[in-house]
Order: structure tokens, then sequence, then C-alpha cells
């Protein structure tokens, strides 16, 4: 585990006793340790990203637990580590988990292709007019959203987030001359925006362990 290696994180967090989970990407930049990097990771999402949503969603909102994998290294062991962030901290009444906020975040093409969301569960009531963020929401959510686009420090280690390596349709590529799809490299986030309709998320099965 080195520098450019690239991680794939899962927070799962319960929101009125419903599981949700977001999952991000982190590239390792800089650094070594004899430690584990996940567990620098882990320890440096929970300091900036986690704190962040705590401060902005109700009490209802309770973080659990980083799940954390290197992609591309079959056989590795399941890495969880408990999340100290504990409640939310706004004392008001919330939505229930299907209702989101959505951050959108983007890469230096800004590019549909570059295009990533990450969802917000535990919103407090007073933080919605007429299905959008008013300005106390506004507010609250940027605060999250600037934590997504941050590179992590924690432990003599940098990581950075992303959007995750994979592959994209040749735009070449026709029924009657099929081309196999390109290959997208880590790409870092580098702008966010939160000023997005909020909209209602269908419940997923969550097979997170912690």
């Amino acid at each position: 585990m080195a520098i450019n290696d690239i991680y794939r994180v899962t927070f799962v967090q319960s929101v009125n006793g419903q599981r949700v989970a977001n999952v991000m990407t982190y590239k390792q930049t800089a650094g070594s340790g004899s430690t584990d990097p996940k567990i620098d990771l882990a320890t440096g999402l929970d300091a900036g990203l986690g704190v962040a949503m705590k401060a902005g969603l109700v009490a209802t909102w309770i973080a659990l637990c980083w799940e954390i994998a290197q992609i591309g290294l079959p056989g590795q062991p399941f890495f969880k580590q408990l999340s100290t962030s504990g409640s939310g901290g706004v004392l008001s009444a919330g939505f229930n988990a299907g209702v989101v906020a959505t951050i959108a975040e983007f890469t230096a093409t800004g590019s549909h292709d570059g295009t990533g969301r990450f969802f917000v569960s535990g919103l407090p009531i007073a933080y919605e007019n007429r299905n959008n963020l008013n300005t106390t929401g506004l507010t609250a959510i940027g605060l999250i959203g600037d934590e997504l686009i941050k590179a992590v420090v924690s432990g003599g280690l940098t990581f950075v987030p992303g959007r995750a390596p994979g592959f994209k349709k040749d735009p070449a590529s026709t029924p009657e001359v099929p081309l196999d799809d390109l290959p997208t490299l880590f790409d870092p986030w580098i702008l966010e925006d939160v000023r997005i309709p909020l909209t209602k998320l269908r419940s997923r099965r969550q097979s997170a362990k912690c």
C-alpha cells in the first residue's frame, strides 16, 4: 500500500433506524507510514466529513462506520472502522431517510463523465423551502460539500477524493462496428454544488456489516 493506491470508501449511517450509505473514492498522493493507510483515511474522514455532517444533520442521524477497500487488490481482508462522530447536532424535526439533498461533484473538465453525486440524509425539516434548500440549509450542506472535495491529511498521509477509475463507451462505437469500452483514470473532484432541489430515494438493501 503506497502512493497512487486508490480506495473505495463506504460511509455507513443510520437515519431514523434505517441504514443508508455513501460510496466515495480516494487516491493516496503523499506520505508513507507503518500503519494501514485505511486506518489513517478513516480517521481523517471521521474528523472532517463526519464532523461536518454531524453539525448539519438531525439527532436521528447517526454515523456508524467506515468500510474501506483498496481498488484492484483481490483477496484483501474486510476493513471496518467505527465512527466516533456520533449523532447529528441539530435539535429539530427531520425528514425520513428517503428525502435527500444532492451534492454534485465536478472534475476539472466539468463534463458529464466527470460528475459525481453525494446524497445527504437526515435533513432538518427547517432546511426546506418549496422543495429546495433555504439559506440555512444551503450553508449547512455546503459545508459538507466543502469536505467532499478536500484532501484528507491524516497520519502523515494525504488522500484526494475523485471519480473512480472505470470504463466508458467509445464514442466511435456503432452497432455495425462495435468497439471496446475506453478505460477512464481516477480524476480528482475540484468543485461542488449544493443548489439542487431535494429529491426522494427508494429504500435500498444495505450490505454494510457495522
